[in-house]
């Protein structure tokens, strides 16, 4: 019987060792691959759940019509919240640091810096929470200027005219005359259409709250903002479920 040497035996180990990794690397895409894949449909059909659902509310009639203001008001709350929870959600640990978001000893969480900060004319401050506080936009301020304005460090600024409830037709008649507003930069520009509302009828009896966040200037040019976020006649906003997926 021919004998094996040294250096056979370890080229053999060798070559078992390359071909286990190998096969151990393969299965562990298939395996990783298998898991991206469930996870994108999981959240394919949580997102088109949650979108159903938020059509849904939107066809959402009142017993009694209730006044534009309120739902100016109540919109405007939850935008509120919704905001204070996407600061919490950013996936930025720069704005994380700046904000002097945490958490304390007790487990309860800090405010940091940057929630709403209201400006008022006469110079006074003061920090608007929305889990706390009541309105901040009055349903009086329905589609008036308010006699403030709101600073977000490090996130945007929000000036008297920011927020307004809007038809349908109106909406898509301020988005027409954009292009007639003077030094500024339209950087961003969302409605409707990401919750692919194609239904006419609906569009026409919701409304929108306009939201213009001032997002920086360069040189006197403001960068804005416009945002629409569909509001059903019974006061809700959708949109604002989406940090449920």
């Amino acid at each position: 019987m021919k004998k094996i040497s040294i250096k056979q035996i370890i080229i053999f180990i060798i070559t078992l060792f390359i071909l286990l990794y190998i096969t151990y690397y393969l299965c562990n895409i298939s395996v990783e691959k298998s898991i991206r894949v469930a996870k994108s449909i999981k959240t394919d059909d949580k997102l088109l759940a949650l979108k159903n659902k938020q059509i849904k509310e939107l066809s959402c009639v009142p017993r009694k019509n209730i006044d534009k203001g309120i739902i100016y008001a109540e919109a405007m709350k939850q935008y509120w919240e919704w905001k204070i929870k996407y600061l919490w959600h950013i996936d930025d640990e720069e704005i994380k640091v700046n904000c002097k978001l945490g958490y304390d000893l007790f487990g309860k969480s800090k405010d940091g810096i940057c929630y709403p900060q209201v400006i008022m004319k006469n110079g006074t401050t003061k920090i608007y929470n929305p889990k706390t506080d009541n309105y901040l936009y009055y349903p009086e301020y329905y589609n008036k200027n308010v006699d403030f304005i709101v600073e977000m460090k490090f996130i945007a600024s929000y000036k008297e005219d920011c927020c307004k409830l809007f038809t349908y037709e109106e909406m898509n008649k301020e988005i027409h005359n954009m292009k007639n507003i003077d030094n500024v930069n339209i950087v961003n520009l969302f409605h409707y259409n990401e919750l692919e509302i194609t239904d006419n009828e609906l569009l026409s009896k919701i409304y929108f709250l306009r939201v213009i966040q001032k997002l920086g200037e360069n040189n006197g040019n403001e960068y804005l903002s416009f945002t629409y976020y569909p509001v059903s006649k019974c006061g809700k906003v959708p949109y604002f479920d989406y940090f449920d997926l």
